[in-house]
């Protein structure tokens, strides 16, 4: 079960980008902060049980539509989904930081190619609102959080522009074969995935990040 996990995920920073682009509005509706537990807290922000909830959801269910799941992948994807939250905050503040910007255009570009949103192929608005009101959000709350995720996005791009630049000997060219196409992309997606962990541990080194000892023994994390 980890061969395949390794195998279609490459841990938790490809875990990390499904959440935030493909499913954030299933963990982003609004949160009884008052009630709810913290789970985390960086440099200050917290991260609350809600959304770890919501974000663990999303991987089991991506995994258990692929293959069985036993009890050591769940645990291990309990805590893909806590590292993929303390790593979407602290990219968020790095954005913030780097004044990256996301057009209304992309934001809207973004909406209505998704999937999810489409019937027969086309952009259905009345679906678009039908799920957003499904997950409790109304169009400016979800598209606020997709504006920072697409911001997100652009900085992971950033960062592994860097790779592409340094690997041109691994350029795939139209005399390849399908053998040594796919042994460039997986070196190449290697790469990409060492430099984009090595920039958020690094950036995890500046931060303050402390974990509820009562939540993460109650998840069986500790």
């Amino acid at each position: 079960m980890l061969k395949f996990m390794r195998k279609h995920a490459k841990f938790f920073y490809f875990f990390f980008f499904i959440i935030i682009i493909s499913f954030v509005f299933f963990y982003v509706g609004p949160i009884d902060k008052s009630q709810n537990l913290v789970a985390v807290r960086v440099n200050g922000d917290r991260i609350y049980a809600e959304e770890y909830w919501r974000t663990f959801e999303n991987l089991r269910r991506y995994y258990s539509e692929r293959t069985q799941l036993d009890e050591t992948v769940e645990k291990k994807l309990r805590q893909e989904a806590l590292e993929a939250l303390i790593n979407d905050r602290i990219l968020s503040r790095i954005v913030d930081e780097f004044g990256i910007k996301v057009s209304d255009r992309e934001v809207e570009d973004a909406i209505v190619n998704n999937p999810i949103f489409m019937r027969n192929g086309i952009f259905n608005k009345e679906l678009y609102l039908w799920t957003l009101r499904q997950n409790r959000l109304t169009p400016e709350m979800y598209e606020e959080s997709l504006r920072r995720s697409l911001r997100i996005a652009k900085l992971r791009r950033l960062i592994e522009g860097t790779v592409e630049f340094e690997s041109q000997a691994l350029s795939i060219s139209s005399e390849d074969n399908d053998l040594a196409k796919a042994l460039k992309e997986a070196i190449l997606f290697e790469e990409k995935d060492r430099l984009l962990k090595a920039y958020i541990d690094g950036l995890k080194r500046y931060m303050k990040i402390e974990k509820n000892p009562d939540f993460l023994k109650r998840e069986g994390l500790s």
